[in-house]
């Protein structure tokens, strides 16, 4: 079965593209990231995992051009284009860690998330939903 993508809409009141400003991972405070609104730098998202993440890979728009065509003619320009917040059903990089874990991960109840930002690409496996909120910067 192939990769199914949705739009995620976890909060309402969403820019449509942001761009990824850090990644902060650490036992304190789990895992974050800052995002900054495409047209308007001073309006952030925070997007907290507050009890870390399971696995996570970051990777530069100029990496990400196969996938990009892949969602292209899947799914339309518009789908992906203008949206930056996703969930991938039936994931490739979920069955890539099966295999990696022998099958362990297999009954986490993970859920594929995936911030396409307007300069890179951020994968987020875990199994429970983030906490999301906006942040007006001075």
């Amino acid at each position: 079965m192939q990769e199914q993508w949705t739009r995620w809409e976890p909060i309402q009141g969403l820019a449509r593209k942001y761009y990824i400003d850090s990644i902060t991972d650490n036992i304190d405070e789990g895992f974050r990231v800052v995002l900054s609104e495409s047209g308007n730098a001073k309006k952030t998202v925070h997007v907290v995992f507050r009890d870390s993440v399971d696995c996570y890979t970051s990777t530069n728009e100029s990496y990400i051009n196969h996938l990009i065509f892949s969602l292209y003619e899947r799914y339309g320009d518009d789908f992906y284009g203008d949206w930056t917040f996703f969930k991938v059903l039936n994931s490739d990089y979920l069955k890539r860690l099966s295999v990696l874990s022998s099958t362990i991960s297999d009954d986490a109840g993970f859920t594929h998330f995936v911030l396409l930002a307007s300069d890179s690409m951020l994968d987020i496996i875990t199994n429970y939903e983030p906490e999301i909120k906006f942040i007006d910067l001075p």
